[in-house]
């Protein structure tokens, strides 16, 4: 399996050190980039944009917003750009969208980008968002994946 790249603008992404992130992601991204920034929280604010009009990128978003609600206990509304509020607040966003330029790098090339605006999934292709998705779920904290936890804002 491919990947291409994967960008991280934030120390933290959801409450997670990126110390060793490299090596707990599977698969394996080709490289991350780490300034000091504050973490993106997850909390009854945030929400879930998808920029593509294709079918199977929305698949993805409704896939996510499934996995994100059983680890949060908050359902994030999904939006598409026609669809959401004005005032919607892009510091608790998780933006998806197609990305044509990491097509170069193979169908499962993705791209992350967290910061205190939010976070932004990029993929060439659906399979590539989907990557994209599984790699941000792996660097939640643990709260999300004890079923025990407080779930207060992860």
């Amino acid at each position: 399996m491919k990947l291409s790249r994967i960008f991280f603008s934030g120390l933290l992404l959801l409450g997670v050190s990126f110390s060793n992130a490299q090596q707990q992601i599977i698969p394996k991204p080709s490289e991350i980039t780490i300034s000091g920034e504050h973490p993106v929280r997850l909390d009854e604010k945030s929400y879930i944009l998808i920029m593509s009009r294709d079918q199977a990128f929305l698949d993805r978003a409704r896939q996510m917003q499934q996995i994100l609600e059983k680890g949060t206990g908050i359902k994030l509304p999904l939006y598409t750009p026609s669809s959401a509020p004005k005032e919607l607040d892009p510091g608790k966003g998780i933006v998806i969208k197609k990305d044509d330029s990491l097509m170069e790098k193979g169908e499962e090339a993705y791209s992350i980008d967290a910061s205190p605006t939010g976070i932004l999934l990029g993929g060439s292709t659906p399979k590539g968002v989907f990557y994209a998705v599984q790699s941000m779920i792996q660097m939640l904290p643990v709260e999300f994946h004890d079923k025990n936890a407080a779930k207060k804002d992860i």
